[in-house]
């Protein structure tokens, strides 16, 4: 049996089976953007990156963060300067992972700016991307932050 109730800023689930149950919550503003998109604001937001997990052990013991597989030449993000095998460690000053970044951006509006803090070859910098629209595209570029 599946139950499902709106609260003022969440739709909350419980799925009972037996005697047990499971909770579930999504964010109000995450399933309004994906099923009922205002007029000419696309889905998804793109920075033109793909993401890697940070490996803790291999990265002095930080497990905050996440790593620059690939940037897409002539994407927001290559403007901004970041670069492949950096390390954003935070959004819009926030502690941040890969599957948090990837949804800030996704359901950042076309236009709006995030800062990311990145660390490269020891040093933290800061750089501002702009998001863009999603493409339309095959192949490889499927793969990059849409």
């Amino acid at each position: 049996m599946l139950s499902a109730v709106m609260v003022t800023d969440a739709v909350l689930g419980i799925v009972l089976l037996g005697h047990a149950a499971a909770f579930w919550a999504i964010p109000i503003v995450a399933l309004q953007r994906a099923i009922l998109p205002l007029p000419g604001d696309p889905m998804r937001g793109r920075i033109g990156v793909s993401l890697r997990e940070l490996q803790p052990s291999t990265n002095q013991g930080r497990n905050e963060g996440t790593v620059i597989a690939e940037v897409a030449p002539g994407s927001p993000a290559e403007k901004a300067g970041l670069r492949k095998d950096d390390i954003v460690i935070m959004a819009d000053d926030r502690p941040i992972r890969a599957s948090q970044l990837r949804n800030k951006i996704g359901l950042a509006r076309v236009g709006q700016d995030v800062k990311l803090t990145i660390l490269r070859g020891g040093q933290t910098s800061s750089a501002v991307v702009k998001v863009a629209p999603p493409i339309q595209a095959s192949s490889k570029s499927t793969r990059l932050l849409r």
